[in-house]
């Protein structure tokens, strides 16, 4: 089982709402079967919150859509904590609008990118990126979700 917690410093935007998110999340949990419960920690933030982490932990000065922070390991028998997903509004929201994509699909894109970070997966090197997409594509089909990176195929 997976507890997912909110912390909206920023606002949802009005076609989503909290459920929708946890349910995103919550799908791209890879060890549902698991007997350990677990649970994840979710910030909405502003733009000038997320480009102070971006510096502070990627040493990259501008604002991003989605840091995610893995936590160590838990001992045996608590509830794991996985970690943190850092979601910034403002810019899921214009990215959304800029790809022409459906916001909610674009929220769920992002919400499902984060919690594969905070399970190992990453996109430094091009066959870690094409493994995290390929889960990310198969993860979101499953959510009525068409590929996210379709767009950028055809470019």
């Amino acid at each position: 089982m997976l507890q997912v917690d909110i912390n909206q410093q920023a606002s949802l935007p009005d076609a989503i709402d909290e459920s929708q998110l946890c349910a995103w999340i919550k799908s791209a949990y890879l060890e549902q079967q698991s007997p350990v419960a677990a649970e994840v920690s979710v910030a909405i933030v502003e733009p000038h919150t997320i480009q102070a982490l971006n510096a502070e932990f990627r040493e990259q000065e501008k604002p991003t859509n989605v840091l995610a922070f893995p936590a160590g390991d838990t001992a045996q028998g608590e509830t794991r904590h996985l970690g943190d997903i850092v979601l910034c509004a403002a810019i899921i929201e214009r990215e959304a609008m800029d790809q022409r994509k459906h916001s909610a699909f674009h929220w769920a894109h992002m919400a499902v990118h984060g919690m594969l970070h905070l399970q190992g997966y990453d996109h430094i090197e091009a066959g870690q990126a094409a493994r995290m997409e390929n889960l990310e594509i198969k993860l979101l089909a499953g959510l009525g979700i068409a590929n996210p990176y379709s767009h950028e195929l055809a470019n």
